[in-house]
């Protein structure tokens, strides 16, 4: 959880503006936008750009509901939908 802390204490405006206007993002921010989906939104099924973007479409909106996660109380099935990503080899704090 203190690393998941420090990569949210790094989040800004510009960067999510930069982030959500990129028409195809680089295979990383793909995944962590799914993760995101997953654990912020409760999103099952629809992970594709467009709907991250969307998210997004506020990032001081977007920024402060990363920010204020309860990573305590994470639903079961979120947990075992996300696993996966995290499993990943590079799917780390340093790689994204």
């Amino acid at each position: 959880m203190e690393r998941a802390k420090e990569a949210v204490n790094c989040l800004t405006l510009p960067a999510i503006q930069e982030l959500k206007g990129l028409p195809n993002p680089p295979s990383d921010c793909l995944l962590v936008t799914k993760a995101v989906l997953i654990l912020l939104k409760g999103e099952k099924k629809n992970h594709a750009w467009p709907t991250a973007q969307k998210m997004m479409a506020n990032p001081k909106v977007f920024v402060d509901q990363v920010k204020s996660f309860q990573g305590e109380n994470i639903d079961e099935w979120k947990l075992k939908d996300v696993q996966p990503i995290l499993d990943l080899e590079g799917f780390t704090y340093e790689n994204m």
